[in-house]
């Protein structure tokens, strides 16, 4: 009795970690192709001006953000933290582009 019970658990959490699976690839290719026209947007971007550079920024941290889940891009402390986590970068990005 004890070993078919075993049987059954282990049965149970194979086909529940299978669905869970296909949940989430289906999820991330979801995530993914909503997600490219802004990768998109991103990559072909040609900012030449300061306010061009931060608007790209802004995107880059909300794609970010969208992609990984931490935080909903729309909520202004998510972004504020994740800017700040990244200001090292920005400054760095910024100061790399004042120089073209």
């Amino acid at each position: 009795m004890l070993f078919c019970l075993r049987i059954i658990v282990v049965i149970y959490r194979d086909v529940c970690l299978i669905v869970s699976d296909e949940f989430l690839e289906e999820h991330h290719r979801v995530l993914d192709l909503r997600l490219q026209p802004v990768v998109r947007e991103i990559t072909d971007s040609h900012a030449r001006t300061r306010d061009d550079l931060e608007s790209l920024y802004r995107k880059i941290v909300s794609c970010v953000l969208l992609r990984s889940g931490l935080g909903a891009a729309t909520d202004v402390g998510v972004v504020r933290e994740a800017t700040g986590a990244r200001f090292p970068a920005y400054y760095s990005f910024m100061q790399c582009c004042a120089s073209y």
